[in-house]
């Protein structure tokens, strides 16, 4: 049982309280969401309740938590990980080792757990999460997908009486989504593990648990058993929290697109291997006009971060062509290719340079000669539209995953590329910021400029993108307008990529013919 009392928690050098005054109770066998706007304090939360804080960071901590009679703040994080185990926010920060095998061991050995038990953990592990085929691969080559799967299957395999897992679906296709938690229920049932889950996307999820906490502002404002969170309707939609009942209306207000707009990207014939050998991309050919919104979807490891740094110039094709207005990018200077592609990185952590957040802002224009005076005023106006003005002296890796992300975004769009590619840009983000991010991208369209964005969440696929292209085993099999997209995508059996998955009492398939 989890018991908590008073906390409250600041993190040094900040003002405000990241948590305030929370109180609470989870049962034994209780499935609890944690949901609530970026920012909010729930990831911060759970690490209080895996006893990192206080211990692993520096703050004022008061208050008590309370994990199954242990103290947090009297046992160190080793002995309360024999009671509760975390899948973080960002898989990869948790990765300790260098391949599969070696990973998912990590923890059961060091609970010095006989060799013969450490090696059926391993199999039962990955079998749970459908990760038996990645057994022997280098950490570093995983997708993001396939390392959110390793991370959950690395603390299942210490077996926790408690498990919270933050946002544990972030980077995996709807498929894998609706299986792990398909698999975290089942395991429920068998073991009555009591189960955390902070989440933004409730409409795979909310059927599975037995009650939901709404987080704002570092405070608890609503704790309710699932089944009556919709009385809540008004106050959720004021903090831009989903409900999956709730049909959205807004369309896509991008430009129209004609065939005979210019084009912004031809991609032509394009293969594109592994150093081993393996083809990730296979005769990929599609173009992007100008004012266009171009979604991509498909699942984990289908190619679809492999085509967005090919595009880039990060990835050298076998064969084929990439052009970018009318010139062979190939042949480009990649300081002259960056100058017209902004990429928006799958792992937040992974573009950021600078030691605050407005020069982190800055860095690309200052970096391209343009005046820096100028630089900065543009800066602290983006850092306004998203919300992280008051943290603009602070050092970037202080936000959290969702600030990271609005950072990202505001750090490409300050220098006006012509073509935008956004690997997963939502991760984090509640769906206030979605709708703002998006606000800002269709502006950037409309400027006669085009974007390409990874995207899982059909919903916000459909009210945004004017074209879907669908990715199966590094080869495009659906190249169609969205909502045409989401009828082709039906009939060849990829249902949980279309918005019937959470259109509760209307049939989308049906309004669209």
């Amino acid at each position: 049982m989890i018991q908590i009392t008073g906390l409250s928690f600041k993190f040094a050098g900040t003002s405000t309280p990241a948590l305030n005054d929370i109180n609470l109770t989870i049962k034994n066998g209780d499935f609890v969401i944690i949901t609530g706007p970026s920012g909010s304090g729930k990831s911060t939360l759970c690490l209080c309740m895996g006893g990192f804080i206080p211990h692993g960071y520096d703050g004022d901590f008061t208050g008590k938590v309370m994990i199954n009679n242990k103290d947090t703040k009297e046992h160190d994080v080793f002995e309360v990980a024999r009671e509760i185990g975390i899948v973080q926010q960002d898989p990869e920060s948790q990765l300790c080792t260098l391949n599969v095998m070696d990973e998912v061991a990590f923890g059961p050995e060091n609970f010095l757990l006989p060799e013969e038990e450490i090696a059926e953990r391993i199999n039962w592990a990955l079998k749970v999460v459908g990760a038996t085929h990645l057994r022997d691969r280098e950490a570093s080559t995983l997708s993001g997908g396939e390392k959110q799967r390793l991370a959950i299957a690395s603390i299942l395999a210490l077996k926790p009486k408690i498990i919270i897992l933050d946002e544990p679906t972030s980077q995996l296709d709807p498929k894998a989504t609706a299986q792990i938690f398909s698999i975290i229920k089942n395991l429920q049932c068998q073991t009555n593990i009591t189960i955390i889950v902070v989440e933004h996307k409730l409409y795979q999820i909310l059927p599975l648990s037995s009650r939901v906490m709404v987080m704002d502002k570092g405070k608890i404002i609503i704790d309710s058993p699932s089944s009556e969170l919709i009385t809540y309707q008004g106050k959720l939609k004021e903090l831009g929290v989903r409900l999956p009942f709730q049909r959205r209306k807004e369309k896509t207000s991008a430009l129209n697109v004609y065939d005979d707009v210019e084009t912004t990207l031809e991609v032509k014939n394009l293969f594109v291997r592994y150093p081993e050998g393996n083809t990730v991309l296979e005769n990929v050919t599609f173009n992007v006009k100008k004012g266009e919104i171009v979604g991509l979807m498909g699942d984990n490891g289908s190619g679809k971060t492999t085509l967005l740094s090919s595009i880039l110039g990060l990835n050298k094709p076998f064969s084929g062509c990439i052009i970018l207005n009318g010139r062979d990018a190939t042949k480009m200077s990649f300081k002259e290719r960056s100058r017209q592609v902004g990429f928006i990185f799958q792992n937040p952590n992974h573009q950021i340079f600078e030691e605050s957040v407005l020069k982190e802002t800055m860095f690309a224009p200052v970096n391209f000669g343009e005046n820096e005076k100028q630089s900065e005023e543009k800066a602290l106006m983006l850092l306004s539209a998203f919300n992280l003005m008051p943290y603009k002296d602070r050092h970037p890796f202080g936000l959290s995953y969702g600030e990271k992300r609005r950072l990202n975004l505001a750090s490409i769009f300050i220098y006006e590329p012509n073509l935008l590619l956004m690997d997963e840009p939502f991760v984090g983000q509640d769906f206030k910021n979605v709708q703002q991010l998006m606000s800002w991208t269709k502006g950037f369209v409309r400027q006669g400029k085009s974007a390409i964005m990874v995207i899982h969440d059909p919903e916000v696929a459909g009210m945004y993108c004017n074209r879907l292209i669908f990715l199966r085993k590094g080869k495009i099999i659906v190249d169609e307008p969205t909502e045409r997209a989401f009828l082709k995508l039906a009939e060849l059996g990829e249902k949980e990529y279309t918005p019937q998955i959470w259109s509760g009492k209307h049939d989308f398939l049906h309004d669209l013919q």
